[in-house]
């Protein structure tokens, strides 16, 4: 299990768990589709590595890098 800031580029991840987020946050996150066993995809990062490109229940959306680094993954699907 690791975060999703340190997810490789192309590749599939189940999500696992969010951690250490607040409750408004966490309840945003639901609402796009980050729930647990669903399946996601790190695209690519900006130049300094404040947000990633992420693909989860087929659209792409932007997210900062201290939510990624709350979102557990597993690579195993």
């Amino acid at each position: 299990m690791i975060s999703l800031s340190m997810a490789r580029f192309n590749y599939k991840y189940k999500i696992i768990e969010l951690k250490d987020l607040t409750f408004k946050v966490k309840r945003r996150l639901y609402e796009l589709g980050f729930l647990p066993c669903h399946i996601i995809k790190v695209l690519r990062t900006s130049l300094l590595k404040r947000s990633y490109l992420v693909e989860i229940g087929g659209y792409t959306l932007t997210i900062r890098r201290d939510i990624a680094e709350n979102i557990y993954v597993s690579d195993k699907l």
